[in-house]
């Protein structure tokens, strides 16, 4: 099961990176001016690699958890567990800051647009 989701994640994650690819070249088309805006256009790809990161970080998790139930207390192998466990809560704390930058990142690339759009 998780392989199966780990697998579609991966492929998810492809897909995403291609089309910001594909988006760059045509912002580069366009011109340097637009070339590194976040719009609303790239948003749906922000979202999903920011989710992918989430279940990503989630499912190792619940792997280290379940791994760490059938260990022994204060063992070489569960104190090790037992950080990757907190270095997974201190990256899933930084969340939060992630997602408030790339809505401030979209917010800003909406404005710039829109005034560049008035200037026309």
């Amino acid at each position: 099961m998780i392989g199966r989701l780990l697998t579609r994640a991966k492929e998810k994650v492809k897909k995403v990176f291609y089309e910001a690819k594909v988006g760059y070249e045509v912002g580069k088309a366009i011109g340097r001016r637009l070339r590194g805006a976040i719009n609303l256009g790239s948003l749906p790809n922000v979202v999903m690699l920011f989710a992918v990161a989430v279940l990503i970080t989630s499912a190792a998790a619940l792997a280290l958890n379940s791994f760490k139930g059938s260990l022994e207390s204060g063992s070489i192998a569960y104190n090790i567990t037992e950080k990757g466990e907190q270095g997974l809560l201190n990256l899933s704390g930084q969340y939060g800051t992630i997602g408030t930058i790339i809505g401030v990142a979209v917010l800003i690339g909406i404005v710039v647009g829109a005034f560049m759009l008035v200037r026309r």
